[in-house]
């Protein structure tokens, strides 16, 4: 019987063994907003100073980070951890034109485009837009 012995370089077992610990990894769980739900309330349309609900529905708990390419706040904040399937926002735009909102869960994107006009807050649910 004639036994070969053939003599494995470090860097190959390194590599080897790196590659056996990348394919050992657990998996991440898979995140996904499925959509963005934008509530205008008693509002006709959407105006700037005015606050309304946005709502991303997902499969995950991964944070969901909401943003506005055109500035507007978030409350409680801009990133929430969903609950029950959702993650939900208060958005309230700066200023009136095109919104394009953001919904990112991570590496899963969901966007809507919105139109704001020029919003008078009556300090009630209702917010007079012209």
């Amino acid at each position: 019987m004639v036994v070969l012995i053939r003599r494995i370089s470090a860097p190959a077992v390194a590599g080897l063994l790196l590659a056996t610990a990348v394919l050992s990894l657990p998996g991440q769980a898979s995140a996904a907003v499925a959509k963005l739900d934008l509530l205008q309330g008693n509002s006709n349309g959407f105006g700037a100073s005015c606050t309304y609900t946005l709502t991303a529905w997902t499969t995950s708990n991964v944070p969901v980070t909401f943003a506005d390419a055109a500035g507007a706040s978030f409350t409680p904040a801009a990133q929430v951890v969903p609950t029950g399937g959702s993650a939900t926002v208060n958005w309230t735009p700066n200023a009136p034109g095109s919104h394009l909102l953001t919904a990112t869960q991570g590496d899963n994107v969901q966007t809507t485009l919105v139109v704001v006009g020029t919003g008078v807050n009556t300090g009630s649910t209702t917010c007079r837009v012209f």
